[in-house]
């Protein structure tokens, strides 16, 4: 039996296991009211088999194609390929930035570290929510549902710098009264389609400029464009944060439909290309501003 056979019978039994969770619900609930005797154990019963379907089948199925299929991909384009699906960029990583909101619920994966044309990197999935509750209703804010990337970068800044999408609605600036960074303030470049597009916040003025050069600006147009949703820059110390909200969780195999090893194999890739097309866009891999 082949790789993808055995991926395959794992995604049937995954299914079937998480299908046979939902139609308990269903069933169950359509019956509550004019038989809740038999409709109530339904619903529970469904609920009890979701959660007993995801933990013995759903989640050795993801794990088995993780191994199986994303490590071998990425390996083949990453250097020093370090891959853990169940690890993430850590919340105090995002939290140093002191550039995007936090709430209360942060969940992480897919972490994948290595290099790229000689560019370190780090990056996973990352969930960063907002629950209140008062007891009768509650309601949960998604503040970022997509990837964080860490990049090395070639230069030491001197201050913070933020290049915000318009369109990214949480991220905050940086500094001021109870943090050790110091006080952003929003500047606008001389490129009318760049200030359309982005917000500039930056401690130093002339320091941002130096990095927003025209053709830098340029490409951060393309890396946004290539990034398929709103994109945070935040350019601390001598790292580049990059965070994309795409609303996706990236390196996730099929359920619901069949194993196509040809769209699989794409969609890994896919996944993949957000990273490398970050570092080629931008030349991450140039020396460009090694003069300090």
């Amino acid at each position: 039996m082949n790789t993808f056979e055995t991926l395959e019978q794992m995604r049937l039994r995954a299914r079937n296991g998480t299908l046979l969770g939902i139609v308990l619900i269903a069933v169950g609930f359509l019956l509550f009211l004019p038989m809740p005797f038999v409709g109530f154990p339904m619903f529970v019963g469904g609920i009890i088999a979701g959660i007993v379907a995801d933990r013995t089948v759903v989640k050795p199925y993801k794990a088995a194609y993780k191994e199986m299929m994303v490590r071998g991909l990425l390996s083949e384009k990453i250097d020093h390929l370090h891959f853990d699906p169940d690890g993430g960029i850590d919340k105090d990583v995002v939290e140093s930035t002191d550039m995007m909101q936090l709430g209360n619920r942060y969940h992480t994966n897919d972490l994948i570290e290595g290099s790229y044309n000689g560019v370190r990197f780090s990056q996973s999935d990352i969930l960063i929510q907002h629950h209140t509750s008062s007891g009768k209703s509650s309601h949960t804010t998604t503040y970022l549902k997509g990837r964080w990337l860490v990049f090395d970068f070639n230069k030491r800044f001197l201050c913070d710098l933020q290049v915000r999408d318009r369109h990214f609605s949480y991220a905050k600036k940086s500094g001021g009264w109870f943090s050790e960074r110091e006080k952003t303030e929003k500047l606008e470049t001389e490129s009318e389609e760049f200030n359309r597009i982005f917000k500039v916040y930056a401690a130093n003025d002339s320091e941002a400029f130096y990095i927003l050069t025209p053709h830098f600006m340029e490409a951060l147009m393309r890396a946004r464009e290539q990034a398929d949703g709103e994109v945070l820059f935040c350019f601390v110390d001598k790292k580049l944060h990059v965070a994309v909200n795409n609303h996706s969780d990236g390196f996730e195999p099929p359920v619901w439909s069949p194993i196509d090893q040809a769209a699989a194999r794409e969609a890994i890739l896919s996944d993949l290309r957000l990273i490398t097309d970050l570092i080629d866009t931008l030349n991450l891999d140039e020396r460009l501003f090694m003069g300090e």
